[in-house]
């Protein structure tokens, strides 16, 4: 930053002048000085620290002419400890250097430069207002020496640490280590204070390097920062402003008005904050004035004439004024002591005499002031509002509430099916993130007059005719009406709604199917009813039973439409039901009795398939299909030659996974369908295994599966034999390995993946 000297000092003198004393340093408070310049001189050091460090990287690069960005890293050492740094590829720095400029307080290169922010030689310094030392290492003409900077005892000092020859580009990498619990503290300035630097790559959590930064002549807006008041970017440096010295409210738009070097805007010597003289005060109210009426005229580009009624009516009865700028909501109410131009007033198509924004916001009542809520339909229930309630009226920018506009009366079909759309209507997904949680009928309950003398409302003093020539008067009443038929248009007439026949019919029958209902829940007999004998659980111990039958009644229709199987024989047969009852517990059969005068009446009715008797339910019905398969598996699961092996599905998927991965499959066929338990615990069941393989009435690919796995383990029965121990036994890897080699020797392919203990072993030694 180029620094101007004053050229000439203007004196007055009071009496003789006898000596002239220059003003120096004293070189015996050099420390002093120093920590004044370095540690004293930043309020926040953090955010100068960043500053300070990315804007040298910066200025070297634009010295050097060189076009690729900056690093700034947030990272942690090898030791975990965080470390803040900034490394550029500029001019570099040499010995003579370090020695020359960068240890001298007040020394800089940049003084005659309208290009670059520096100019008191102080930036270098600026981490030493956080921490006590920080290191710097330095690439120039092949070759790099790392420096370490710290506050000494009677002056800050720079040391020398190492230096070795390098092939790599000039250039300076200055590290700062960071104090435990700041880590958050530095990512939070690291957007603030370089939101808006170009050509910097951040190596930092938390920031994309993806952002965009939007620059106009007029403002920045910097999809990184986060600031949400109004401030300043001079030069692409961040400096909030004072609202206070400006003497103006805080305004809450979260973009930087854009300044140059040149423009007359100087930072205080620690850069945190810009001076504001009397000339710095006037520009930046002048930027402002030109930023408000930028975003007013972009405002009235969006403002145009149109037919949607509820935009219009939104514009004059709110206040606010908003702009999308990137994302961001810009209320231009924020600017609106420094907006130097209107805004635009949008018309409505078809209003060409009313002149709307006369309407204060309880006048807006008035467009639709001359309905109320009729009925209400809430919580399944259609009810009338009464007039005494507080509800009934209609607000105009609540028109997505009011579902149905009507005159006629609701009754008999009508009402009820009107009450159906209304459950359908509140049942519906999501409008606009919320559930409706009632529907509204509203009715027109008077016409406003054009005047009154009994202080009713009337269009005289709605409109304000007064302000309006008579020969208008009639066509701002027509606007009126016009703007209110546009609000009712969207709503649904009522009385033009006709319940469809076929609904009517279907109304009929489920009031003869409540009916029913009715007589059923009375004890009496309906239509498709049925007597019978349900099986039900023992409440005691009965030797030689597994259920007990008690007197039931069924209806043909609800077992169609159930999901359950219903198996029923005469009651004389019962034992047949009663030993299947506990063996398919797990299944969805129900089994009942009949008896031969209901079984005749059965015959006549319409077949359903879920009512089946137990000679067509042993003889192939889905669900004895899949019980008398699962009972095959539960066979070759306990019988003596594969009891271990299933036990040990895990362990033999280490060696073969095909092989478990079968067993695994009949394993949970079986368990589907039946509890389990011993063989014995099937006697029946076990019995109508030679039935079911008689009349191939098994689940084909389960059958042919569990022969497969038979066949397999006759042709090995040395796989169960192994199984038997696995699990339990401490050379287990080496039972593994025997059942692996059993494999091959036999022609069984094993696992590629599988190692025997000896390469495990190997393996291990290895590593």
């Amino acid at each position: 930053m180029r620094l101007e000297k004053q050229k000439q000092a203007h004196v007055l003198y009071s009496g003789q002048k006898n000596e002239s004393i220059g003003m120096s340093l004293d070189m015996d408070s050099a420390q002093v000085l120093m920590q004044m310049l370095s540690k004293n001189l930043y309020s926040d050091s953090i955010g100068s620290t960043i500053r300070e460090c990315a804007s040298n990287a910066l200025d070297s690069h634009r010295r050097a002419g060189v076009n690729k960005p900056i690093v700034v890293s947030l990272v942690q050492n090898d030791s975990n400890n965080w470390e803040f740094s900034v490394e550029d590829f500029g001019t570099g720095l040499d010995h003579y250097d370090v020695e020359n400029i960068i240890s001298k307080y007040g020394k800089s290169t940049k003084r005659n430069s309208d290009t670059e922010l520096g100019m008191m030689g102080l930036g270098f310094k600026a981490p030493l207002a956080y921490a006590s030392s920080f290191y710097f290492t330095c690439r120039k003409d092949g070759m790099e020496r790392k420096y370490m900077m710290y506050e000494g005892e009677e002056t800050n000092t720079i040391d020398l640490i190492s230096e070795t020859d390098t092939t790599e580009d000039n250039g300076v990498k200055v590290i700062v280590p960071i104090k435990w619990g700041d880590r958050h503290d530095f990512l939070k300035k690291i957007k603030q204070q370089l939101a808006y630097f170009e050509d910097v790559y951040f190596n930092v959590d938390d920031v994309d390097n993806n952002f965009i930064i939007h620059r106009s002549k007029l403002f920045q807006f910097s999809e990184l920062a986060d600031d949400e008041k109004l401030h300043i970017c001079l030069d692409n440096v961040y400096y909030p402003i004072d609202f206070d010295k400006l003497g103006i409210d805080i305004i809450y738009i979260p973009v930087g008005l854009t300044f140059k070097i040149t423009d007359g805007l100087f930072p205080t010597p620690n850069r945190e904050s810009l001076i504001y003289t009397k000339e710095t005060k006037s520009k930046i109210l002048k930027k402002l004035a030109e930023f408000s009426d930028y975003f007013v005229e972009k405002y009235n580009e969006n403002v145009t004439d149109s037919d949607d009624v509820k935009g219009y009516l939104d514009y004059y009865y709110n206040s606010s004024r908003e702009v999308q700028l990137h994302g961001k909501v810009v209320d231009l109410n924020n600017l609106k002591d420094y907006i130097t131009i209107p805004f635009a007033k949008p018309k409505l198509e078809g209003v060409d005499n009313w002149d709307i924004s006369t309407f204060s916001r309880h006048e807006f009542n008035y467009l639709l002031g001359e309905y109320k809520c009729s009925y209400r339909y809430e919580n399944t229930r259609m009810y009338q509002v009464k007039e005494s309630n507080w509800g009934r009226s209609v607000s105009w920018n609540d028109m997505d509430k009011y579902h149905f506009k009507m005159q006629d009366g609701m009754r008999g079909h009508k009402k009820a099916y009107l009450r159906e759309m209304c459950e359908d209507i509140v049942t519906a997904p999501r409008i606009n993130g919320r559930n409706l949680s009632r529907v509204s009928f509203i009715r027109k309950t008077k016409s406003y007059p054009l005047t009154s003398t009994n202080n009713k409302d009337c269009y005289y003093d709605i409109l304000k005719l007064t302000n309006y020539p008579k020969s208008q008067w009639r066509s701002v009443i027509k606007d009126f009406q016009y703007v209110e038929s546009l609000l009712l248009n969207p709503i649904k007439d009522a009385d033009l709604i006709t319940p469809p026949q076929d609904w009517i019919d279907d109304r009929k029958a489920n009031t003869v199917s409540k009916m029913r209902a009715t007589k059923a829940a009375k004890g009496e007999k309906v239509e498709g009813d049925f007597t019978c004998k349900k099986a039900e659980q023992l409440l005691r111990y009965n030797d030689g039973r597994n259920c007990k039958f008690v007197s039931h009644r069924i209806n043909i229709e609800a077992i169609e439409t159930g999901g359950d199987t219903y198996v029923y024989t005469k009651h004389d047969d019962y034992m047949k039901l009663d030993d299947l009852y506990e063996e398919t517990q797990r299944m969805p059969i129900k089994y009942i009795t009949f008896s031969q005068r209901e079984l005749d009446a059965l015959s006549k009715s319409p077949k359903v398939t879920n009512l089946v008797s137990y000679d067509d339910f042993i003889n192939g019905d889905e669900m004895f299909v899949r019980f008398i398969t699962a009972l095959y598996c539960h066979r070759f699961i306990q019988s003596g030659d594969t009891s271990d092996i299933f036990d040990k599905c895990n362990e033999i998927d280490k060696v073969k996974t095909k092989l478990s991965t079968k067993l695994k499959e009949v394993q949970e066929y079986s368990r589907a369908y039946i509890k389990g338990g011993r063989y014995e615990s099937y006697k029946h069941g076990y019995k109508l295994l030679d039935h079911a393989e008689e009349n191939d009435l098994f689940n084909a690919k389960i059958y042919d599966l569990v022969q497969e796995l038979e066949s397999f383990f006759i042709e090995h029965p040395y796989v169960n034999n192994i199984a038997s121990v696995l699990g339990s036994h401490r050379q287990q890897d080496g039972l593994l390995d025997c059942l692996a080699q059993l494999f091959k020797c036999n022609g069984v392919p094993i696992n590629s993946y599988y190692q025997f203990v000896k390469h495990k072993q190997e393996e291990q030694e290895q590593e």
